[in-house]
């Protein structure tokens, strides 16, 4: 399996797990919390920010959901890069 068809894989609901939902979310800016924002990734799923050239100071940053999937509280974690 390709490392593009991992990462894929790894946004799917992750059946036969204890992880509620999608394990990473790969995405262009910061993920939003609450029912409206970055649903459908359960409580420890990560996010990835794949915007910016690491100058911007929200690209420095992976995040973890704290929350639920149905809403999530995304905290973020600083990567010193």
């Amino acid at each position: 399996m390709s490392g593009h068809n991992t990462a894929f894989e790894l946004g799917q609901p992750q059946a036969g797990t204890t992880l509620d939902g999608g394990m990473v979310l790969i995405k262009s800016g910061v993920p939003s919390d609450g029912t409206g924002g970055n649903t459908g990734f359960g409580k420890g799923s990560l996010a990835v920010n794949t915007a910016g050239d690491n100058t911007a100071a929200s690209s420095n940053f992976l995040y973890v959901n704290t929350g639920t999937s149905a809403s999530p509280v995304w905290k973020s974690i600083y990567i010193n890069a």
